[in-house]
């Protein structure tokens, strides 16, 4: 209550010092000057507009910001790392390929280029001696890599056949030593009896999705979203399409990942039930104004990319949108750079398509690489665009953000479990970002000539492989002592730069190019030494220390002399991978100016989301 008849109030907008990136300069701003007036009856407010000078305190550059980062190399062959927060699975991760060390003084010098064969500077089993893009890859034996010994493949042709049946024709053709079958030809590769001698399944820690851009309409409205989820007849695409004792989806962590849901019926029971499916879909599509597909738009796109594999569960799939919900969705394709490229969260909306196919595999086994590392909103990759200003589950999603944050520090594993737990029903019941589809499994094609291992996590591992080279040449006709392995990449590999590899085709030449300071053991998947002989961690668990071996050197291929070389420092001697190399490999990685998409797995180091995400 006032104590006169009127009172006057003055209030001036005042504007105190701003800090400002470092790039940005001082700005001169527009400022209202205001005085409220009250008076008995009414307020009124009067505006004067003064010019006032704001001036730009510089604030941190990246390169200091970089300094902060919790990596240090201790000496040359001690590199200790502090994180966040506490996390047992961090040995996973400090051997993953964006954290592998890379030369940085051959980085400087040819900038992009320095990937190319005659540049390309690397230190693990196999050197790059072709790349022909679009075309082949050739690789050879490091004999300076200090297991060169084990290694029983000399040469490695890699051609890039994105047709399954070309690659299948190849096979049978010998041109090749191993393949996937084609899903048209998984009954015959059954039924025949040499084929079938040589088809194996292997267990995959592998899931295939469609992703929904949640900002595109009509999908961004999550019961449009749960009723596309909900058509699809995931058993019947297993057993009539798929062909490979591949598992119906109900949630996205494959099931050899700690903390899965997969196969739990508290979780999307309508993913494992088709006629539950069938009714909660129509009811959802109703409810968001398209009753039996009325007023759908026309111009709705699912996207995969170019494989005729996905082009038939893309066929089988729209199918079920027809049957059940009377829509139709257009299905268009793109080559595999391209599309990485289309489904990227900067594209923009106009060019993103509203759904999208992808497949995850573990890059370790723990559910914070899934729907933390993939789908977190603000840490994750977040292809689906997912924001806490949603208007429809705006508060879903920051729930889920948190949750998987909250999940990824918790020290008890029952309790990671159902945090997990709950974070894999908001995303495939709730939010709905994402249609989990089906759990890969391995169906593969190899010649009897060669013993080969499953797909590990992180790549093929070539040089456990092994080829009976006679028997090779008695079959094939080849010829020489070089024992060579024919492998088909499947696509041109969008990068061989770790920092920049984010797919399965990238991460498989780089496992052969360069060690990390871990590994994984591809039959147990393990962590298991690689550059590291050992490490501890510290009470606290925030920091971790690896001890490197110092027999590992830096390796190129001389394009005039046909050799592979040994690099040699400043005195002539061997050049060899240190701590310090890995120390610039984990900040090229984490410096916004690179712009690694996968920069993200290694935010569990200190300040590691802090330097990524700034502006410069």
């Amino acid at each position: 209550m006032f104590t006169k008849k009127w009172a006057i109030f003055a209030a001036v907008v005042m504007i105190a010092t701003l800090v400002l990136p470092a790039c940005q300069p001082t700005e001169v701003e527009k400022i209202v000057k205001e005085t409220v007036v009250v008076k008995e009856t009414q307020v009124v407010t009067e505006k004067e507009t003064v010019v006032v000078e704001v001036t730009a305190e510089a604030g941190p550059s990246v390169d200091e910001m970089l300094e902060t980062l919790g990596v240090k190399a201790v000496d040359d062959f001690t590199i200790e790392f502090t994180l966040e927060n506490p996390a047992g699975f961090f040995p996973a991760i400090a051997g993953m390929w964006v954290a592998r060390p890379v030369p940085q003084w051959v980085i400087e010098e040819y900038g992009d280029r320095w990937t190319e064969p005659g540049f390309i500077v690397t230190n693990g089993p196999y050197v790059m001696t072709e790349w022909v893009h679009d075309d082949h890859i050739v690789l050879e034996k490091n004999p300076y890599y200090y297991k060169a010994d084990e290694v029983q493949i000399e040469r490695i042709e890699g051609v890039m056949i994105v047709e399954a049946s070309t690659a299948m024709s190849m096979y049978e053709n010998n041109e090749l030593d191993t393949t996937a079958p084609p899903l048209e030809d998984m009954d015959r590769v059954k039924a025949d009896p040499v084929l079938s001698q040589e088809f194996v399944i292997y267990p995959s820690d592998c899931t295939y999705y469609y992703g929904f851009v949640t900002t595109k309409p009509p999908v961004d409205n999550p019961l449009v979203r749960k009723a596309l989820s909900a058509a699809i007849d995931r058993q019947t695409l297993v057993d009539t399409v798929l062909k490979g004792g591949q598992q119906p989806a109900n949630a996205f962590a494959n099931p050899l990942i700690f903390g899965n849901v997969a196969g739990d019926p508290d979780v999307c029971p309508w993913c494992l039930d088709y006629e539950l499916g069938k009714q909660k879909a129509q009811e959802w599509l109703a409810e968001a104004g398209y009753p039996n597909g009325e007023g759908w738009p026309t111009d709705v796109v699912l996207m995969h990319n170019t494989s005729e594999g996905h082009k038939k569960i893309a066929e089988f799939i729209q199918a079920n949108w027809r049957d059940v919900l009377g829509i139709e969705v257009n299905v268009e394709n793109q080559e595999w750079k391209v599309y990485l490229e289309t489904i990227g969260k900067d594209t923009p909306l106009e060019d993103a398509p509203h759904i999208f196919r992808l497949g995850w595999c573990a890059d370790y086994p723990d559910q914070n690489n899934w729907v933390h590392e993939v789908f977190n909103p603000t840490a994750g990759a977040n292809r689906t665009r997912m924001s806490a200003d949603d208007p429809y589950v705006g508060d879903k999603i920051k729930e889920f953000d948190e949750l998987t944050r909250a999940a990824g520090a918790e020290q008890d594993p029952e309790k990671r479990k159902e945090m997990y737990k709950q974070a894999e029903k908001l995303l495939v019941e709730e939010i709905a970002a994402m249609a989990p589809i089906y759990y890969y499994t391995g169906p593969n094609l190899s010649k009897p000539w060669l013993t080969r291992l499953q797909r590990g996590i992180g790549g093929n591992h070539f040089a456990l492989w092994k080829i009976d080279w006679e028997a090779k040449k008695a079959a094939t006709g080849a010829t020489g002592d070089v024992v060579t392995l024919n492998w088909n990449f499947g696509t041109e590999p969008p990068t061989a730069d770790p920092a920049l590899a984010t797919d399965t085709t990238s991460v498989d030449l780089d496992e052969q190019l360069f060690l990390g300071l871990t590994d994984f053991d591809d039959v147990t998947s393990e962590v298991i030494p690689e550059l590291a002989t050992d490490w501890e961690v510290s009470e606290d668990g925030l920091t971790w220390t690896f001890h490197m071996r110092d027999d590992v050197v830096w390796v190129h291929y001389n394009t005039k002399t046909k050799e592979v070389e040994q690099v040699l420092d400043d005195e002539g001697n061997p050049r060899k991978v240190t701590a310090y190399d890995i120390e610039y490999a984990v900040k090229r990685t984490l410096d916004p100016r690179t712009g690694s998409d996968y920069a993200y797995v290694l935010y569990i180091i200190k300040n590691g989301e802090a330097v990524n995400t700034m502006s410069y």
